[in-house]
């Protein structure tokens, strides 16, 4: 059996897309799979081989493209937002063409573990498209299928959750800093309140903060970005926790992430990486998704309407997530792999 990863976005610098194929992998891996993966990604190829040797990483020229979808026998878009327009067009103008050419060569496409990235990506006539062709999608949380089987039918959807627990529920964590807390903020949608970060850090003096990097590329809206904007006195006040990107190890990866006691993030792998640390949890709630996992894990969320008065107050009230919740998650992924395994 041979599977083509659809979704080009691994390799470009977020851990989080790591995560998820590293959990993919530990399930391919565990069911000992007689087949092939590939997978095309316009970024560095060189260290995912090494990372994920399991792969044939392919250029993204429109040939190999071509080429990769031909001589496959299944279409996988595997994890994270397949369904999203709020940063752009960029995912809506690939799977133009993946569809295209799965339907050219009659091959036929699934979604494993993932969601909706906000609700209005659901109107486009391209992922309207893609869902009226779709074999099966399993999502990553419940709220993603119920909104997804309103415009799909509704037997062709799975609610499961995201890839990233089958690696994360296996990790040896170690005991969480006390009085550390820590930062992963980004908002590519609308401005972040710098103001509002600034006068949070200087509100709790009792706190040793850090500032964590989940994307590696400096792009608008980053963590990078908005971590360059904020007042030199502020900047002074955070130690910064830079990912290994080119770790040959996914164990490696966020090293360099401290184990802090509690979290502030509006990034989903974030979340959940705190979540299986133990740390206390805050989600802001800067898109659908997000929304979404504060729902499944039962944690304290803040809108992205924030000031300090919220922040504040929302670390004082946050606690670590059940680890039940968390043990649930894991099964969940784990079904959805099998699942779509024994497709096969």
């Amino acid at each position: 059996m041979k599977i083509h990863i659809g979704h080009h976005f691994f390799g470009a610098g977020n851990l989080g897309d790591d995560l998820m194929m590293a959990g993919f992998i530990k399930s391919w891996l565990k069911r000992d799979i007689s087949g092939t993966l590939s997978c095309n990604t316009p970024f560095e190829r060189s260290v995912q081989k090494v990372r994920f040797p399991q792969l044939d990483w392919l250029p993204y020229s429109l040939e190999a493209r071509t080429e990769a979808i031909r001589n496959c026998d299944i279409w996988l878009g595997l994890g994270g937002s397949a369904f999203q327009t709020d940063s752009g067009t960029w995912l809506i103008e690939h799977m133009a063409v993946e569809l295209e050419l799965c339907k050219r060569f009659r091959k036929p496409m699934f979604y494993l573990c993932v969601d909706v990235g906000n609700w209005e990506a659901l109107n486009d006539p391209v992922n309207i498209a893609v869902l009226d062709y779709v074999e099966h999608v399993w999502t990553r949380d419940e709220t993603a299928a119920k909104r997804i089987r309103s415009v799909s039918q509704e037997n062709k959807i799975t609610a499961g959750a995201d890839l990233s627990n089958l690696y994360l529920a296996k990790k040896n964590w170690p005991v969480c800093c006390k009085t550390s807390l820590a930062w992963l903020i980004t908002n590519f949608n609308s401005t972040v309140a710098l103001q509002e970060i600034t006068q949070a850090i200087d509100t709790l003096p009792q706190w040793q903060h850090h500032w964590l990097i989940q994307e590696i590329r400096e792009l608008q809206g980053s963590e990078f970005e908005i971590l360059h904007t904020l007042p030199f006195t502020t900047r002074n006040k955070l130690k910064v926790g830079l990912p290994n990107y080119n770790s040959l190890t996914t164990d490696n990866l966020f090293e360099n992430w401290p184990n802090c006691e509690a979290l502030v993030t509006s990034r989903f792998h974030g979340a959940l990486i705190a979540g299986w640390r133990g740390a206390r949890l805050v989600i802001i709630e800067r898109n659908d998704k997000l929304t979404g996992l504060a729902d499944t894990l039962g944690c304290i969320s803040i809108s992205e309407d924030y000031n300090a008065t919220a922040l504040c107050s929302a670390i004082a009230s946050s606690t670590p997530i059940e680890r039940d919740i968390l043990e649930q998650q894991f099964d969940l992924a784990r079904k959805c792999c099998n699942d779509f395994f024994d497709v096969f």
